[in-house]
């Protein structure tokens, strides 16, 4: 398996629940599907390499998030695919220490629009109002480092 794991997702309190989260992850599947679909034009991305799934972690405390992640169709990864990683280099890779919830979200297949053609990784408003990155990583025998 290759996934596309987002670092963080995050939008400052005043400006929650303004639709920022929901546009922010839009931009990411939509992306991940425009890599699948071979449209993407930012980065190269061979067929064997292409992400099949998003993965994120989320504080087990924070109830607001793991709702919206789930609202959004993420879930606990299948065990099938939750044993296939190696999980000691994933913590190394991504920075998180196993304490956190793994989500993710089998990457759907989203017809083109105009909007899947934007720069996703590393997106950032120089208010503060929002901010997301995310890299991509390979399964299997573990995470190779983001790129």
């Amino acid at each position: 398996y290759n996934f596309l794991y987002v670092t963080d997702v995050v939008t400052a309190q005043k400006y929650r629940r303004m639709g920022i989260g929901n546009a922010l992850m839009d931009s990411v599947e939509e992306e991940a599907s425009a890599q699948q679909r071979g449209e993407d034009e930012t980065t190269a991305v061979a067929p064997a390499t292409k992400a099949t799934w998003i993965l994120l972690h989320v504080k087990h405390d924070n109830v607001a998030a793991i709702e919206f992640y789930k609202k959004r169709g993420y879930m606990e990864l299948p065990s099938h695919i939750y044993n296939e990683i190696n999980h000691d280099q994933f913590e190394e890779n991504t920075g998180t220490n196993g304490e956190q919830l793994l989500l993710g979200k089998e990457i759907p297949m989203l017809q083109s629009t105009a909007t899947s053609k934007r720069k996703v990784g590393g997106l950032k408003k120089t208010e503060g109002t929002s901010s997301i990155t995310s890299s991509r990583t390979s399964g299997g025998s573990g995470f190779g480092g983001g790129v």
